[in-house]
């Protein structure tokens, strides 16, 4: 795979093994460390280009599909397809620590996967977060309705079982890419606003979740989208929602801030603790904010 981003967004270019081992000893963390963790990635992600990105200054690596489906047969390559390589990094050292070999196997195969792998790099941020008080089981069975199986489960002995639906959401950022090619060609000076849809975020979650007491099992879903939510309509519509099955929504990334979101009789200090989050605005906005 060559590297196609913009040649303005790159200051130095490279493979991923380069670039990993470079963060790697940027962290602190020692080669032969490094070198086990870089030895658990498929051949195909192996060879993943990278690159210093000229926004943010940090090492990405290019690894998941174009988003296509825009007007015109245009399609369009942005931060979704370019992860962090501290992501990758961060996301193997903990699963290296909390996960089983079968499951670290798991992991590995689907970061292997073009079409699974912003998915699967997503599901490993909460695990990043979550307080070392809690053991991880990552897509445990018996969890979930009928067959399905909910992405992890965190137990611990002095509260309540969090289970957890880890969600990478694209369709509103291909919806608003599509609305800003279409004013662009009605000669507007201004992007729109974007389009808060929320059931697109929580599509396939809720009917995951069998019903549950919150005070003994927690459930929720962490959430990334790279489209801000508009908050009062985000609040309605989870406010809406089946909270006998859904207790709590995280908007958040692998930063240590998010947008919280819980029932009525659940705590939101109590999620915050737990995965060890701060309350920030930066997933919403405010219809009129600029």
């Amino acid at each position: 795979m060559s590297l196609t981003v913009p040649p303005e967004l790159v200051v130095q270019s490279g493979d991923l093994k380069a670039a990993f081992h470079q963060v790697a000893r940027a962290a602190g963390i020692p080669a032969i460390t490094s070198a086990a963790l870089f030895s658990r990635l498929p051949a195909p992600l192996c060879d993943a280009p990278a690159f210093l990105c000229a926004m943010g200054g940090m090492w990405r690596y290019q690894f998941g599909l174009l988003l296509d489906g825009l007007p015109e047969d245009s399609v369009a390559l942005g931060t979704r397809q370019c992860p962090e390589v501290s992501w990758l990094l961060k996301g193997l050292l903990v699963a290296s620590e909390r996960l089983t070999q079968d499951e670290i196997s798991l992991v590995s195969r689907s970061l292997g996967s073009i079409d699974r792998h912003l998915e699967t790099l997503t599901e490993l941020a909460p695990l990043a977060r979550i307080s070392t008080r809690y053991r991880a089981e990552y897509e445990p069975p018996d969890c979930g309705t009928g067959n399905r199986r909910i992405d992890w489960r965190f137990t611990t002995e002095c509260g309540p079982t969090i289970l957890l639906e880890v969600k990478s959401r694209v369709k509103d950022l291909i919806e608003h890419l599509s609305d800003i090619s279409h004013a662009a060609v009605r000669g507007a000076k201004e992007a729109p606003e974007p389009t808060s849809d929320p059931a697109m975020l929580f599509r396939d979650t809720v009917e995951k979740f069998r019903e549950a007491d919150p005070a003994y099992f927690l459930q929720g879903a962490w959430i990334y989208t790279a489209i801000k939510q508009e908050v009062s309509v985000l609040r309605r519509f989870f406010d809406s929602l089946d909270h006998s099955r859904i207790h709590f929504a995280v908007l958040g990334d692998w930063d240590d801030d998010a947008f919280v979101m819980t029932a009525p009789d659940v705590s939101r200090d109590e999620i915050l603790r737990a995965f060890s989050l701060r309350e920030s605005e930066r997933f919403v906005f405010r219809t009129g904010e600029s």
